[in-house]
């Protein structure tokens, strides 16, 4: 059975600077006439690990910040690091190789650790609704928009992100990742405790693009579409899966979405 979440033309342009193929055949450049909102969206990319006891507050303090600023705030957990393995080397069951590469990248020596819109990296999670709030106010330079085709028998999607330049910005890369929530698994308590039925959310699962992100163009009014194909891990639950893409450059993310991977007509 397929599943599509569609938008037209028109509601695209509409939206695209608030919500989710380099040129060769999956990508289109257009020149186009922008709509303008100010849809600023914020990134935490927040550094955890199932053996930190700390990581849960942090946890605790992006969904007060949910609460606060709803879909603006988009957080991805990245599992690895110097919690996300036994003693003896082994994985726990939520880190990855690519949670580990991240974490390794930015050299992670702390968690929970928070890297905000990829301007400020910092493990004063207390502070991270205060970035947040500051980083909300500027104004986004980029849209972008996802349409997302699962088909549920073969476990594959299609994943169709255009971003939209407002302004001109160089050596800009897209990223594009599927985190899943509502996963059950055991996470260490600030108590010291090991609550085994623990609720992760934004858990980052997989990279659709390159783990370093894909080079594309924004030159203020084009338009540039990306095609990503995928087959969904067994393991995940599509139904709980969603596309997060963010353009960044140099300066840090320009633009961030999350949209759910499975995402019917109804909403």
């Amino acid at each position: 059975m397929r599943i599509k979440n569609i938008l037209s033309f028109s509601m695209l342009f509409a939206a695209i600077i608030s919500s989710c193929s380099d040129i060769a055949d999956d990508e289109r450049f257009i020149k186009g006439e922008p709509v303008i909102s100010s849809g600023r969206n914020v990134l935490i990319e927040d550094f955890t690990g199932q053996n930190c006891l700390n990581c849960p507050l942090a946890m605790a303090e992006i969904d007060k910040m949910h609460e606060t600023f709803g879909e603006k705030v988009i957080a991805v957990g990245i599992y690895g690091g110097p919690f996300g393995k036994t003693l003896a080397g082994k994985y726990y069951p939520l880190t990855t190789e690519l949670g580990d590469y991240y974490n390794t990248r930015q050299n992670i020596q702390e968690q929970p650790n928070g890297y905000i819109n990829r301007k400020v990296l910092t493990s004063n999670y207390v502070t991270w609704s205060g970035i947040v709030t500051d980083m909300l106010a500027e104004n986004a330079v980029v849209g972008i928009k996802c349409n997302n085709d699962y088909d549920s028998d073969t476990r594959q999607a299609t994943i169709s992100v255009t971003t939209m330049a407002i302004e001109s910005v160089a050596d800009t890369r897209l990223q594009v990742w599927l985190v899943e929530d509502d996963v059950t698994d055991m996470q260490r308590q600030p108590d010291g405790s090991m609550d085994r039925q623990f609720i992760h959310n934004h858990v980052l699962r997989q990279s659709v693009s390159d783990r370093d992100g894909d080079p594309v163009s924004v030159v203020k009014d084009g338009v540039v579409e990306k095609s990503y194909t995928i087959t969904i891990d067994e393991a995940y639950k599509a139904e709980d899966l969603y596309v997060v893409a963010f353009v960044f450059s140099q300066s840090g993310v320009e633009q961030v979405i999350k949209e759910k991977l499975i995402k019917t007509v109804a909403e």
